[in-house]
């Protein structure tokens, strides 16, 4: 017999797929007719996974730039030389000191394995320029001074002379300034600072205070302490001058500090350290300082911590195989100006004449012989006189000089 309908209007007592426990149900994943699976998670926009990809993109540039930074930065240390100059009285020239910075500069241009130059040097920079040279990225950083060094109740000092008129307080350039210059930089950077100082003696009548330079840093080793890695050269000891020697036109500091860099005293394939350079250069300044002189200069070395390690981890240079060429060939000396020797034969009449020129015209007469002066130590090293006023001679003729 037909069976009668069930209520809800299926035969054979079928389930609806569409009800709870239908076919649909007990269907495999992978078989027709099964219902899609809805999505548990929230679904990401295209701008998120743009946003995403940029991001990502983002950091492996900032990363490839970084590696090929990383590549690029030198092996050596970089140098900064500072040589201040200035066609005036107020100071003594400096143009031995011009010529050394200027040498040093022609040698880290010419090769490589020595240090990486900064920038060409310029004896009328302002005297926080060099502050901009200074990285934080290098592998060291070498700071070379060639100046005149002095001291007052505040420290030690550079003169960084002006074009015109006296000196004043804003000419200097404190001690302090420079090491908190490079305390700024990482701590773990070797640094070496130098001073090449001027070829003048301590003189207690200048600038109304004893402008021992050399004297005054020994008493800094605290602040020198303060600056991680830091090793100080300065050119000669308490109450000594830094000569010039003539035959090269440079001071005899710089030439013996280039000769270490190329290898003087070293072997071929060899580090030149800090401690190296200091070494090798105290001992030639010395021997040529005895032999033509007459006279001590023994530079100094000063350490933060008090030991060598801050100049012995500090590499500037690598010898090549070669071995070392020798030291440069001397100079010829230069004519002697004919103009200057007419103002000295002048200068030694207006003297000896009538009227005292010092009488006269005491003031004129003493900037005379001070420039014939400054004229004469350029002629020696071949330098420029620019500035000096021949018309100053008439300061005996009884009638006031031009300038007067």
């Amino acid at each position: 017999m037909p069976q009668p309908p069930r209520p809800d209007g299926w035969k054979h007592g079928s389930t609806p797929a569409n009800k709870p426990g239908g076919p649909a149900a007990s269907r495999k994943a992978w078989q027709p007719g099964t219902p899609a699976a809805k999505p548990t998670g929230r679904k990401v926009s295209r701008t998120g996974k743009l946003l995403v990809a940029a991001v990502v993109l983002g950091l492996l540039t900032v990363l490839t730039v970084f590696v090929v930074l990383e590549l690029m930065r030198p092996d050596y240390p970089t140098l900064v030389l500072v040589a201040p100059d200035a066609d005036t009285l107020a100071v003594p020239e400096n143009a031995a000191g011009v010529n050394g910075v200027v040498a040093l500069a022609d040698y880290c241009k010419a090769g490589k394995s020595r240090p990486v130059l900064a920038a060409d040097p310029d004896p009328a920079a302002d005297r926080g320029a060099w502050k901009d040279k200074l990285s934080g990225r290098a592998k060291g950083t070498v700071l070379y001074f060639a100046a005149h060094g002095a001291a007052d109740a505040a420290g030690p000092f550079l003169w960084f002379p002006p074009k015109s008129g006296p000196l004043t307080d804003a000419d200097k350039l404190p001690l302090k300034d420079i090491l908190d210059a490079l305390g700024g930089l990482p701590k773990s950077q070797p640094k070496l600072l130098v001073f090449d100082l001027a070829r003048t003696p301590p003189n207690w009548a200048q600038n109304g205070a004893n402008p021992d330079f050399a004297a005054a840093i020994q008493a800094q080793t605290a602040a020198i302490d303060a600056v991680p890695g830091l090793a100080v050269i300065v050119s000669n000891g308490p109450g000594q001058v830094s000569w010039t020697a003539d035959e090269h036109r440079r001071s005899v500091f710089a030439v013996a500090f280039l000769e270490a860099l190329r290898g003087a005293g070293g072997g071929p394939n060899q580090a030149v350290t800090a401690a190296d350079v200091f070494d090798r250069t105290a001992a030639a300044v010395q021997k040529w300082a005895v032999a033509n002189r007459e006279a001590n200069q023994q530079p100094m070395l000063l350490l933060s911590g008090g030991t060598r390690a801050a100049a012995e981890g500090n590499q500037l240079a690598s010898l090549s195989p070669a071995a070392y060429p020798g030291p440069p060939a001397a100079t010829s000396a230069p004519a002697y100006p004919d103009q200057l020797a007419g103002e000295w034969k002048q200068a030694t009449a207006l003297a000896g004449g009538g009227v005292p020129p010092e009488s006269a015209h005491p003031q004129a007469w003493r900037e005379y012989l001070e420039w014939l002066g400054r004229w004469d130590r350029l002629a020696r090293i071949g330098a420029d006189p620019k500035g000096t006023p021949a018309g100053w001679r008439t300061c005996g003729s009884g009638s006031p000089p031009p300038s007067a």
